[in-house]
């Protein structure tokens, strides 16, 4: 979504003036005012894995990858990350079955070179956020899903957030994704796929182009994009969500998989622009200036 941070530009980061000064006219100063967390520019630091740190080891209950023994909470932990691109460290700590066990195993991954973790600043807001490596995302890719087998579309794996000013939002999206993967399990279904923003405009961007060299103009070229895609047009414009969690059936079901798009809004989003996202299809999520999550009513 393009609009999650109130005063940054399209690139998420404040907007600037010459030689990198915020614009104000000629002789002014900017009004004084007070700095919101949001409007603080993202200073990002490698965090180095410890040296000497543990190494894996094999042992009952893991799986063989390659050179690497790992066990199935880490599997699905490099999973999460390459799915979305960015993890919360607290966010991933959450999906094994103890604090200490999580700790280990991060720094397992981590000096085996399968991911990294990246300390992130705000003002006086710090968190750390977990990165696949180069080495990770060809681990994942080599390694097929068994629920994905014979799949159009396997699961993409990313590496990092789209940009680092965007960081904020990527966590958020994860914490959302992740909330409302809770309600679909509980209804007797499951995320078979998620979909991330920038793999649904490239999608669509392969079908707009094709369109358009068939002889389509603007509006049929969207039109057959969203057909394809499973997008809507609203106000002459693809809506994009934040991300799609593509779902199976329900067990012993059949049917088609469904999905559903999620998208964040923050807390003091106008209702016009929700109702907007509710006739594009949308879950809608709030996010605060810290990334807490919840669900709209």
């Amino acid at each position: 979504m393009r609009d999650l941070f109130d005063g940054l530009d399209r690139d998420g980061v404040p907007r600037r003036g010459p030689r990198g000064r915020t614009a104000s006219p000629p002789g002014m100063r900017p009004p004084a005012r007070e700095e919101g967390m949001l409007d603080r520019p993202i200073i990002r630091e490698r965090l180095g894995a410890p040296a000497g740190g543990p190494r894996p080891q094999a042992r009952a209950g893991v799986a063989r990858w390659g050179r690497h023994s790992l066990a199935a909470d880490s599997v699905r932990a490099l999973r999460a990350i390459g799915s979305f691109g960015t993890v919360g460290h607290a966010d991933l700590k959450a999906l094994y079955t103890s604090p200490g066990r999580a700790t280990r195993s991060i720094r397992r991954l981590e000096s085996a070179g399968l991911l990294q973790v990246e300390r992130f600043r705000r003002g006086h807001l710090s968190f750390r956020g977990v990165t696949l490596t180069a080495k990770g995302v060809r681990l994942l890719v080599r390694s097929i899903d068994p629920r994905e087998a014979g799949d159009r579309h396997a699961q993409t794996y990313l590496r990092g957030p789209a940009r680092p000013s965007q960081i904020l939002h990527d966590l958020a999206v994860y914490r959302a994704a992740r909330q409302e993967t809770g309600r679909i399990e509980a209804s007797g279904s499951s995320v078979r796929r998620v979909v991330t923003e920038r793999e649904l405009q490239a999608r669509a961007s392969r079908v707009m182009h094709a369109a358009r060299a068939a002889g389509a103009d603007g509006p049929q070229a969207r039109a057959a994009a969203a057909k394809k895609v499973g997008l809507k047009v609203v106000g002459g414009k693809l809506a994009f969500p934040d991300v799609r969690l593509e779902t199976a059936p329900r067990d012993g079901e059949e049917g088609r998989p469904g999905s559903v798009d999620i998208e964040l809004v923050t807390l003091n989003y106008r209702q016009a622009s929700l109702r907007a996202k509710g006739t594009a299809g949308f879950t809608v999520y709030r996010v605060d200036d810290r990334g807490a999550v919840s669900r709209a009513a």
